[in-house]
């Protein structure tokens, strides 16, 4: 199943607005709208992570088969179960920014869909247009810094 995120967003604009409205019977505050805003950039952002899957995975493949498994942060040894492959400086909202910039995008001017994952029994999302996802690709395959932390430290970094 394919949802248009575009449609699915103004609907939920709509149903947001209106339930706002009658239960405080004024409209969304600063705040509320700002909740929104980034409850959906969440969205897109899931989707440019998802694009570079591969790449995360990867670099955390070559890191384990060279014997380097240890946190960048604390030093810990890790297993592979306790690991995750970090964007560090530039992070990867960062990243993310700087390529819309270079490219002339804005977040929400990229398709994004909602799809299911057989393999992996879950709903994901993906950037929906190969040229846009293409040049994100290559794009953070030239400028991402990646390191290896724990889950807990990756979990509880500040996201810049």
């Amino acid at each position: 199943m394919i949802i248009d995120l575009e449609i699915m967003s103004k609907l939920i604009d709509q149903a947001y607005e209106k339930k706002v409205v009658r239960e405080n019977n004024k409209p969304p505050s600063r705040k509320e709208r700002k909740q929104k805003l980034e409850s959906r950039n969440k969205l897109f952002y899931s989707a440019f992570r998802n694009a570079v899957y591969s790449q995360c995975r990867t670099y955390k493949e070559t890191e384990f088969a060279a014997k380097r498994y240890y946190s960048a942060l604390s030093g810990e040894q890790l297993d592979w179960n306790n690991c995750h492959a970090d964007h560090n400086n530039p992070s990867f909202k960062t990243l993310v920014d700087d390529y819309l910039l270079t490219y002339n995008l804005k977040l929400l001017d990229v398709p994004i869909l909602k799809v299911y994952m057989p393999s992996w029994k879950v709903w994901r999302y993906i950037i929906n247009k190969n040229d846009i996802r293409d040049k994100w690709k290559s794009y953070h395959k030239t400028h991402a810094k990646l390191q290896l932390l724990s889950k807990d430290e990756n979990l509880r970094k500040k996201k810049k």
